[in-house]
């Protein structure tokens, strides 16, 4: 099945990226990028924000945005988005190469510090792959779950093991 037909994409495209828009503000950044995620960029922006892209394969970069950026998540700083960053979206990337639970709290550390109070992060993960990465957010005290696009914090779809969790930056 072609990805952009999963639930989950599906969800991501017409409920994720607007609201992240909306509601974050402007600049919002991909973290990871395959060729089923080459439109989000013209996506976001018609809705009036900039979109770049991040993933450590330099191979990657042919589906990423404009302003791409090869890198792990855990190596990010503020000088990578002189726009700064005003939502995030982390999905894909917990369980697919960023695996120990070390790995993923310095990336949490790294999101929030790059997050500006109140942006949005998108947390999409899969419960095979990966433990529930909300079951240490004690870990990130600058990071609360919020409302999602559909008023939910997690949404999960029928028959797939794909996640999504929202956290506002405090």
């Amino acid at each position: 099945m072609y990805a952009r037909t999963f639930p989950d994409r599906r969800y991501l495209e017409r409920h994720i990226l607007p609201w992240l828009v909306a509601h974050s503000g402007p600049h919002i950044v991909s973290i990871g990028c395959r060729a089923y995620t080459v439109h989000y960029e013209a996506m976001v922006e018609r809705l009036g924000g900039d979109f770049a892209t991040v993933d450590l394969d330099p191979e990657a970069g042919r589906h990423g945005a404009k302003r791409h950026v090869v890198k792990s998540v855990t190596d990010l700083t503020a000088s990578d988005f002189p726009a700064g960053v005003d939502g995030i979206l982390f999905n894909g990337v917990i369980g697919w190469g960023l695996d120990g639970p070390d790995e993923i709290d310095r990336a949490f550390d790294v999101l929030s510090g790059l997050l500006r109070p109140g942006s949005l992060l998108v947390v999409g993960w899969n419960t095979d792959r990966s433990a529930d990465p909300m079951l240490r957010l004690a870990h990130y005290p600058s990071l609360s779950l919020c409302d999602g696009p559909t008023g939910a914090t997690r949404v999960t779809f029928p028959n797939s093991t794909h996640v999504y969790d929202f956290l506002r930056r405090t």
